[in-house]
């Protein structure tokens, strides 16, 4: 008998992107399954809505009543659920049901919920504390905190609807590092390695390494490429001459516009997203499957 690595979950909350082909079906499966295993599901807003019930029950409260939480949907939805978690401050171990393409973060697929189901009930489930960033919004001369924000995969700084190059002015820990001339820059965690930053031109980089990427997007200059930094480093992220249209995004959410006397701080963060894998499942092993790595055909 396989030896139980974790706490099994009797309470289970689910939050549900109802925008993903497949939800309307999955929601009542998710249900019944769970039910028939012994664990109490409680489904966020836009779950109630499909089964057609009122939530008494708030976003938080969710995640405080929860011992376990699923994101149905896509790494999206993954991600938009580890928001909720920062913001509310309650970091449950979140494991990802994948109803869309790619999901690079999800622990499996509906086709696979009875094995899911097997292993959260039995306890031979991993969890991988996933470092967050702490971002913040500063107002370079008096250095107030205007907002701040955390970040599982990657900040991008870029320009909006307007198609001209954005200048970037960075530095790590206090030292000049470069002036970016780029479409945009982003700085992502490992986690986020497998997201814009691989689309970017960025390494794919193991969860575990203690490291962040900084990727430029569309460089000017050909000899610019990614940089990976230790993640204790400071980051400060400048834009320069920027004029109007240059945002700053956080998990492929827009969260402010910046113009200049304003800077970026970016730091790790002390809290992490204890991310749900399958007994079975690994980094490496996702990486063969989702990106069809074959080996040589020759």
């Amino acid at each position: 008998m396989a030896k139980a690595l974790n706490p099994s979950p009797s309470k289970i909350g689910v939050v549900v992107n109802p925008n993903k082909v497949g939800a309307e079906s999955a929601v009542p499966q998710l249900r019944r399954t769970f039910e028939a295993a012994g664990v109490e599901i409680r489904f966020d807003a836009s779950g109630c809505k499909i089964e057609g019930s009122t939530p008494e029950w708030s976003s938080e409260d969710l995640l405080e009543w929860s011992e376990l939480v699923v994101s149905l949907g896509g790494d999206g939805t993954l991600l938009g659920t580890a928001r909720l978690m920062s913001s509310a401050g309650i970091f449950r171990p979140l494991a990802g049901i994948n109803i869309g393409t790619l999901g690079f973060l999800t622990c499996g697929t509906m086709e696979e919920l009875d094995g899911i189901t097997t292993h959260l009930g039995d306890g031979t489930f991993h969890v991988s504390g996933r470092r967050l960033l702490a971002i913040r919004l500063v107002e370079s001369a008096s250095g107030r905190v205007v907002d701040s924000w955390l970040a599982l995969n990657e900040l991008m700084i870029g320009r909006g609807a307007r198609s001209r190059l954005v200048k970037i002015e960075a530095k790590i820990n206090g030292e000049f590092l470069n002036n970016y001339h780029a479409d945009g820059l982003l700085v992502a965690t490992p986690t986020g390695s497998t997201a814009y930053s691989l689309s970017a031109g960025g390494p794919l980089i193991a969860p575990e390494s203690g490291v962040l990427v900084l990727t430029p997007i569309c460089p000017h200059a050909l000899s610019v490429r990614s940089l990976i930094v230790a993640e204790e480093s400071q980051l400060e992220l400048a834009p320069v001459e920027c004029g109007e249209d240059v945002y700053l995004t956080i998990d492929g959410l827009q969260v402010a516009e910046l113009v200049e006397g304003f800077e970026v701080v970016v730091q790790r963060s002390e809290s992490t997203i204890p991310l749900v894998s399958m007994a079975g499942q690994s980094f490496y092993k996702t990486l063969r499957k989702k990106l069809r790595w074959q080996g040589s055909s020759v």
